[in-house]
């Protein structure tokens, strides 16, 4: 492709986000799909293009509403403000947009003086939600959580992610695999936290790595694998990891637990949960069975289980590093709607965790709405739990302290170098 068609499926892919509330990357994976004579350059620079404007979404977006008083283009000319705000130069940007086959029509009169306009030093300050490339309707929230360090924590949610690794320890041991990476050039280290963990400094693409093929490695972020680290999981253990999803860390306790015991990765998707057999075949994580949940209830027939674990369907705020783009298709009704959901789900997990079992409660957020206000509800409601300070359950399961005061783990990029995560670690009294 020419640079200037490739500009043009940049539009085009903006517009197929801002219609879909699918996950942005889904929506990538499948708008090149459909484009297959698109080579792996062309993908490549469209993708950097449109994950650099949703990284800069907010502050471009307030530029063009000050510039251009009679309203803008939507995703034209969200393009083209990323282009002239990068310097991209006149000529240069005429040449991209010169209507030829497959390129953007041809820059108009008023689009060329929005572009010397936008090259000027903006008039003003740009507010928090601007600068923090949020939207203004979360300020609050965040301001609730983060107080002073707000603008730096929003900053680093703004930033690309590392890739984290979680060693299989049913197969190798990090040692082992550290020297494993290093020999093959990846610059890799040990994660600050986690002890399964692995940090590389670039990223390449893993799927097809023999390390990967092999069951050797999960990619996971050091978050998410101290959320299964803390639910302090042993041989022999009857464990429900009751919203499973993609299975990350249904696998992390069939490890830890030496695979002995039983994981009973549950989900409302039964295609999701088939999706997870190869991965746990890969892993030899044998204990592991997947369970789909009815929308009747009842599903253990009064089972009951040493731990259970709820990383509940959340707003996803923690992984923006991740997906950029979650934070525009966030609402206000969005975000009731998950936290009716969590309420929900902590009620029936509560009801399967035997008596001196555990009942681990997480989410991938930064909002107190998905934290400490629904586990402030649950214990107000429900008799016969109660909360654990994290620094005791850290020091049984995890080296050092924790990256962050009780009694709740409250994870942060900027605090803590990994995605967001809250988790709340409670004991059911005994009989």
């Amino acid at each position: 492709m020419r640079p200037g068609p490739r500009i043009q499926a940049t539009i085009d892919l903006l517009e197929a986000v801002e219609t879909n509330d699918d996950a942005a990357d889904r929506i990538v994976a499948a708008f090149f799909r459909r484009r297959r004579y698109a080579g792996a350059k062309d993908r490549a620079a469209i993708t950097k293009l449109f994950y650099a404007l949703m990284r800069r979404r907010a502050w471009l977006e307030w530029r063009l509403v000050n510039i251009a008083a009679g309203g803008y283009d939507g995703p034209r000319h969200i393009v083209l403000a990323q282009l002239a705000d990068g310097g991209v130069p006149d000529e240069e940007l005429t040449a991209l947009f010169d209507g030829s086959d497959h390129a953007p029509a041809p820059l108009s009169l008023e689009e060329l003086s929005l572009v010397q306009s936008l090259r000027r030093p903006p008039s003003g300050t740009p507010p928090p939600p601007v600068a923090g490339n949020y939207p203004s309707w979360l300020h609050g929230a965040l301001e609730r959580r983060f107080g002073a360090d707000l603008s730096a924590e929003m900053a680093a949610l703004n930033d690309r992610a590392p890739v984290d690794l979680r060693v299989n320890i049913l197969r190798t041991d990090r040692t082992t695999l550290l020297e494993r990476l290093r020999a093959e050039g990846f610059a890799a280290e040990p994660t600050p936290f986690s002890r399964w963990g692995i940090r590389l400094a670039e990223s390449p693409r893993l799927d097809a790595h023999p390390l990967y093929r092999e069951g050797l490695v999960e990619i996971q972020d050091e978050g998410s694998q101290i959320v299964a680290a803390l639910v302090g999981a042993r041989p022999g253990d009857r464990i429900v990891d009751y919203c499973a999803g993609a299975g990350g860390k249904s696998l992390a306790l069939a490890a830890a637990m030496g695979n002995h015991g039983e994981v009973v990765a549950c989900d409302v998707s039964s295609g999701r949960l088939r999706a997870l057999d190869p991965r746990v075949h890969r892993a030899g994580a044998d204990i592991v069975k997947g369970h789909v949940l009815s929308e009747s209830g009842g599903d253990f027939d009064g089972a009951k289980f040493d731990r259970v674990l709820l990383d509940v369907p959340c707003s996803g705020s923690g992984a923006w590093r991740r997906q950029p783009s979650a934070r525009w298709k966030l609402s206000r009704d969005k975000l009731n709607k998950f936290n009716e959901l969590q309420s929900e789900l902590l009620v029936k997990g509560s009801d399967i965790v035997a008596p001196g079992g555990t009942l681990i409660y997480a989410t991938c957020s930064v909002l107190r709405e998905e934290g400490e206000d629904r586990i402030a509800q649950f214990l107000a409601q429900s008799a016969g739990f109660t909360c654990l300070d994290i620094n005791a359950v850290w020091s049984a399961v995890l080296d050092g302290e924790p990256p962050c005061a009780g009694p709740f783990l409250s994870l942060s990029p900027h605090a803590c170098g990994t995605d967001g995560f809250f988790a709340a670690v409670m004991r059911r009294d005994p009989v």
